[in-house]
């Protein structure tokens, strides 16, 4: 049990070592509740243990902490900060305003109830529509290769089955800094938000000599092509025209403006509805977008069929915020 090792675990201590841990871990219920989730104040606690309890201790915390990465990863809810949507061509459809504080709660709080916080008076949350090309042609993939090759595993790999009767390629980089972790580009996908770790990596794919790279272009420019204006399903597609799995060509939903107030409502109608989204679309990820005419859009990537039960949302919790605002004011 690493509690005994390290000296946590009131089994084996003297009574006065036991009573002194049970009063610094709250009565050895698992701690106060203000020291949850504080690492600052828990890495500077373990600088008093012995040295051998140090490294266990701090080993199994980076252990732990790899584990919910990786996890954090897998579902697709994991951030390093704000990413860049890239692509061959990018345009902004619309922008429109999906709610707007009134102002009326700059004393009571009309929207306190959205997220713990306030509005400012005439706060706007805004929508913005952006077409994306995603896509990555074999000579632009060539060029990414070129630019960031540092590890022999970078390169063009090929899924060991073939997947809607035709080869799958990708391009994989290993990360800067992780070379057992790799970066991943597709030609109709661009490069992912996911990164795959080596063993999966290996496991699924086989990797293109460095010498004959080439043989790769045939495979990705027909996925390339493929994906211009259809799925990756491509003509046998089951879901028919409206289909747009893997397509070149997405729209994505930012979210804008008065985000922080709303992210409450946001992140509970998220998690009410994850099912039903891919990976890409479950995590709320702050991302920065620069269209073909330098207009730049900064926001929260969000699905855009959600927006309308969000809007209700937040609308009922700034009316009763604002009730409950003159109630206490009549009572007064």
């Amino acid at each position: 049990d690493l509690g005994v090792q390290v000296g946590l675990h009131p089994e084996g201590l003297d009574p006065e070592r036991r009573l002194a841990l049970e009063e610094t871990s709250g009565g050895g219920a698992g701690g106060s509740s203000k020291d949850a989730g504080d690492v600052r104040r828990f890495l500077n606690r373990i600088l008093g243990l012995p040295v051998r309890g140090q490294n266990l201790l701090f080993g199994y915390f980076t252990e732990v902490l790899e584990a919910e990465v990786k996890a954090a990863k897998a579902e697709g809810k994991y951030s390093e900060g704000v990413s860049d949507l890239s692509g061959s061509n990018i345009r902004i459809e619309s922008t429109r305003t999906v709610l707007k504080d009134s102002g009326e709660g700059k004393n009571g709080g009309s929207s306190g109830g959205a997220s713990g916080g306030k509005l400012l008076g005439g706060a706007e949350l805004k929508r913005t529509r952006v077409l994306i090309d995603r896509g990555v042609s074999f000579d632009v993939a060539l060029g990414i290769l070129a630019a960031n090759r540092r590890n022999p595993r970078d390169g063009f790999y090929r899924m060991r089955r073939e997947m809607f009767g035709r080869a799958q390629i990708v391009l994989a980089l290993a990360k800067v800094g992780a070379k057992n972790v790799f970066g991943i580009w597709r030609p109709n996908t661009g490069a992912s938000f996911f990164e795959m770790d080596v063993d999966d990596l290996t496991q699924k794919y086989v990797k293109y000599d460095e010498r004959d790279e080439a043989s790769a272009c045939a495979p990705w420019t027909a996925t390339y092509e493929l994906t211009e204006h259809k799925c990756m399903h491509g003509a046998t597609c089951e879901r028919g025209a409206g289909c747009t799995a893997g397509s070149r060509a997405v729209r994505c939903c930012i979210l804008s403006g008065a985000v922080v107030p709303a992210w409450g409502v946001l992140e509970r109608v998220l998690e009410r509805h994850e099912h039903r989204f891919n990976k890409s679309d479950r995590g709320m990820r702050a991302v920065k977008v620069v269209a073909e005419d330098g207009t730049k859009v900064v926001g929260i990537r969000y699905p855009e069929d959600l927006i309308p039960e969000v809007k209700e949302r937040i609308a009922q919790e700034w009316s009763s915020s604002i009730a409950m605002a003159a109630a206490a004011a009549a009572a007064a």
